[in-house]
């Protein structure tokens, strides 16, 4: 209903001192890492209808369904309508003091802005499934390019920051509902493709070849890079709760699962800007 407020919950990884992870068999040079069991609630604030969140130095940019983004500093102060947009903010992401926004509905387009929210300029990603949006199927990646999935034509598609086409890199494995992806290092990417063969896979743009799958995740609803050897993985069980996975990158073994009793708006991990 307009006007209602709705609350975003912003959490942080609770440290697991108690935790430690051995090694997957046939890694012996894989280091032990601690990993969380678990979340606490640091803050509780209120925004309208968040969809995407990002960090940025010391900023949560929230991309709400109201077709706008929202700032919010390190004491919780919120600015709302940051930036306005003319259509459904799908993922967000900040790299090199730019924000690139993946906004609307067949076509698709990328929109980017300055860390004053000034609109810079925008292109065409020409994915043309409708009805379903995309999700935040967009990562910067090495060389400085942005990769984004383009379901229609099953592929990966690559472009410079300043939206020059560079390549396409065919994948068979997504799906036709929402996309979400981090860079995991090098030339690879970790997806999550719900409804596709497998739903959580690894695979290499520079090669074309899936490195790994998965389907320890029944719907993953978003991935994450939690540090340099773990995913996050997280499905939605309702508005109330969500599984988290740690995944075991270099393999896609499931290190752990556990239930967070929150509706997550976003998990801050410490790799971020």
């Amino acid at each position: 209903m307009p006007g209602v407020k709705v609350r975003d919950i912003e959490m942080k990884i609770r440290p697991a001192d108690d935790i430690i992870i051995l090694p997957p068999a046939g890694n012996s040079n894989h280091q032990q890492n601690r990993v969380p069991t678990g979340t606490e609630l640091i803050k509780e604030i209120k925004v309208g209808n968040p969809r995407r969140v990002c960090h940025y130095k010391g900023y949560t940019y929230v991309a709400d369904s109201g077709n706008k983004i929202d700032r919010i500093n390190e004491d919780g102060a919120v600015t709302e309508s940051f930036i306005r947009l003319d259509g459904y903010p799908c993922g967000i992401i900040a790299y090199e003091d730019r924000l690139y926004v993946l906004q609307g509905d067949a076509p698709y387009a990328i929109k980017v802005f300055n860390m004053l929210g000034e609109h810079l300029f925008k292109w065409i990603h020409r994915d043309s499934v409708t009805r379903v949006f995309l999700g935040r199927a967009l990562a910067v990646i090495n060389n400085d390019e942005l990769v984004v999935a383009d379901r229609t034509n099953r592929r990966f598609t690559i472009y410079s920051l300043t939206g020059e086409h560079l390549r396409s890199v065919r994948c068979d494995e997504i799906g036709t509902e929402r996309v979400t992806l981090c860079h995991a290092g090098g030339d690879s990417i970790i997806v999550s493709s719900p409804l596709a063969s497998h739903e959580l896979f690894k695979f290499n743009l520079a090669t074309g070849a899936v490195e790994w799958r998965s389907n320890a995740v029944k719907q993953p609803s978003a991935v994450m890079m939690l540090n340099t050897e773990y995913a996050l993985v997280t499905e939605r069980i309702s508005s109330a709760k969500v599984k988290i996975f740690i995944v075991y990158q270099a393999t896609g073994e499931m290190i752990l699962c556990f239930l967070c009793q929150y509706a997550i708006g976003s998990i801050k991990n410490s790799t971020e800007n």
